[in-house]
């Protein structure tokens, strides 16, 4: 969702959706996830806690994960920050530049996926 999420039930099925793609794929088959968090909100502590729980339930599900944001507000960046951090997953990371976010995911990917990547970070449009 380009607006990020405003509350706990668009969390609740933002993640039903992802856990039903897990579901088609072979058992123990971990995954690359990117999130694009650059025209997110400021969360709500209700959102901002469904998020954190959530994200950390699929840490035995990652390979790797990154989430991207905008260095334009230090208040979405501390929180962005403390999401990832409070994950406990040392395969996550947050980014604030597209390059490096797909250096940094590049080993793990096939071209087709690398590619489709960039495309997806491509797709964001400042305001």
């Amino acid at each position: 969702r380009a607006a990020g999420h405003r509350t706990e039930t668009e969390v609740n099925a933002f993640f039903d959706a992802i856990a039903i793609e897990l579901a088609k794929l072979p058992r123990g088959t971990k995954v690359v996830t990117v999130a694009d968090w650059r025209a997110c909100p400021l969360l709500s502590d209700e959102v901002s806690e469904s998020l954190l729980t959530k994200m950390t339930g699929n840490n035995p599900l990652i390979e790797l994960s990154a989430a991207i944001a905008s260095a334009d507000s230090p208040i979405q960046v501390l929180q962005f920050q403390r999401l990832v951090r409070d994950t406990h997953y040392a395969h996550r990371k947050l980014f604030f530049n597209p390059p490096e976010l797909m250096a940094w995911l590049k080993p793990a990917l096939n071209e087709q996926e690398f590619q489709r990547l960039g495309e997806f970070l491509a797709e964001y449009k400042a305001h």
